[in-house]
């Protein structure tokens, strides 16, 4: 209260108010005449302030003393113009301080606040979820209303309470916290019983109780023993990778993938059995010519979904079966990874409404990868990859010499046109493989090659496919560069 007397007088005295009684007509005090208000005196003064900010705010004060309060208003407007850090001004005008800056609204600073966070955020590359930004490899697990726990796995909210609960998860099944003990042991849940590791794999070992063995990438289902099922992930996980390198992307959500003990079980898998009501689970035949397999028509009908798997076998009860087993299990995962991240969600969709409606033509029609791209894909995967475990003094490159051997006794490599324009077909499984042998290397050549104009071409396709841009002309021209290229591919394959 003294602060504002002391205001007030002082403000009379800088600009006092002319006095309607007690004063001679004709008189000016302090150089205004008898008549004049304080409208007038506001006037005069206004224009003797000019743009100065410090005269313009005590004119304010002074109009705020004698109740004029849009001259006051109009003085403030004027201060914060000429001066825009003139904090009170601000304060008066009802102005929001954020960021550094003043709005005029909590309307427009609300408006910045939302572009600058937008902004921060695409440089950081988060995408918007609800009301938060994430980072986008996040979003998939999201939107099924998944959380981190502390390990940074995703789980869903159910999933989250059991763990706080002291629950524990064995592959996909919760496991009572009185049961730790048994897991702590090495014992296995199957079904009531809780079973040794050798008893566990006999258990396992039919497709109605297969095991089913989830990691951050794969949700592998297998009837093979569970050490080899553990090998089969590390070979499925190199799949990833060589996936990634040629399109630029890795799934976000986990990828089927059945690994069975024996080409027996394998095949019985694929054709089904009218018997025990085991539909089939292909139609293209394709198990018949190669060592893996899509699961085109497996879907599971409980959870109303495609499982949209590769499916592949390694039988360690052989040698041979042993060598081959991570070449089926890296081919299995590739087709696998390819149908989550092109998938063929029109077909699928009818499918699902009327199984019996399942088209094969329409299901790889939508697909966005020509045939010899995805074979090709699911081929350098498997044999015409560089071994990144050898050691120094070993040989990285024997898997894609061995490679080379096997399309060597198929007969070689044909002219590279007809790589693109064949067709894998069950009535020529001979020639078949061999086509399938020769995509896996023209996918090599087309990641590892020096070649300027293909590197071009593949860092586009990359691109395009990873942002869900149409492919078709791209795809064209590395088919056209690979035709022009055909020496260099061929002295690239040691051919």
């Amino acid at each position: 209260m003294t602060h504002f007397i002391a205001t007030s007088i002082a403000l009379l005295i800088a600009f006092p108010v002319p006095s309607l009684a007690g004063t001679t007509a004709g008189t000016t005090p302090a150089g205004y005449a008898q008549d004049d208000d304080p409208e007038v005196i506001y006037a005069a003064k206004r224009e003797e302030a000019g743009k100065d900010p410090a005269k313009l705010w005590e004119l304010h004060l002074w109009c705020e003393a004698y109740g004029l309060e849009k001259q006051a208003k109009s003085c403030a407007r004027a201060v914060v113009k000429y001066d825009e850090e003139h904090k009170e001004a601000h304060e008066y005008l009802g102005h929001v301080f954020y960021g550094g800056k003043w709005f005029t609204s909590e309307r427009k600073m609300e408006k910045y606040r939302e572009e600058e966070e937008e902004r921060i955020a695409k440089e950081q590359g988060l995408v918007k979820h609800g009301d938060e930004w994430v980072p986008e490899e996040d979003l998939p697990f999201l939107k099924q209303g998944l959380i981190k726990d502390e390990n940074g796995k995703w789980v869903n909210k159910e999933e989250r309470e059991k763990i706080l609960a002291g629950w524990l998860k064995q592959d996909t099944e919760w496991v009572h916290p009185d049961n730790a003990g048994k897991i702590e042991a090495g014992l296995w849940k199957c079904g009531e019983e809780w079973l040794e590791t050798e008893k566990a794999n006999t258990y396992h070992a039919k497709f109605a109780s297969w095991w089913k063995i989830p990691d951050e990438v794969f949700l592998l289902h297998a009837t093979c023993e569970r050490e080899t099922a553990e090998k089969a992930l590390n070979e499925m996980h190199i799949a990833v990778r060589e996936v990634k390198r040629v399109l630029g992307t890795a799934p976000s959500t986990p990828v089927n993938v059945a690994l069975l003990k024996d080409s027996k079980q394998y095949g019985s898998y694929a054709a089904g059995n009218e018997t025990k009501g085991r539909p089939p689970i292909e139609i293209s035949g394709r198990s018949s010519i190669h060592h893996a397999f899509m699961a085109e028509v497996w879907f599971d009908s409980a959870l109303g979904k495609h499982k949209g798997a590769g499916v592949g076998y390694w039988d360690s009860t052989s040698a041979n079966g042993n060598s081959f087993g991570p070449f089926s299990a890296r081919y299995a995962a590739a087709i696998g990874i390819l149908e989550q991240i092109d998938p063929s969600p029109k077909a699928i969709e009818k499918a699902l409404k009327d199984p019996t409606k399942f088209n094969l033509d329409d299901f790889y029609k939508e697909k966005r990868l020509p045939a010899w791209l995805r074979d090709g894909i699911c081929g350098y995967a498997e044999r015409w990859i560089i071994d990144s475990t050898i050691k120094q003094g070993g040989n990285p490159k024997w898997i894609r010499e061995w490679a080379r051997d096997n399309l060597i006794n198929k007969g070689g490599l044909r002219p590279i046109k007809k790589i693109f324009t064949d067709e894998v077909s069950v009535d020529r499984v001979d020639d078949s493989l061999r086509l399938l042998y020769e995509r896996g290397l023209v996918v090599a050549f087309l990641v590892d090659s020096d070649i300027d104009d293909l590197k071009a071409k593949h860092f586009e396709l990359k691109q395009k496919f990873r942002a869900g841009e149409d492919i078709r002309s791209t795809a064209k021209s590395i088919e056209r560069l690979i035709i022009r290229h055909e020496q260099e591919l061929r002295k690239f394959a040691g051919l």
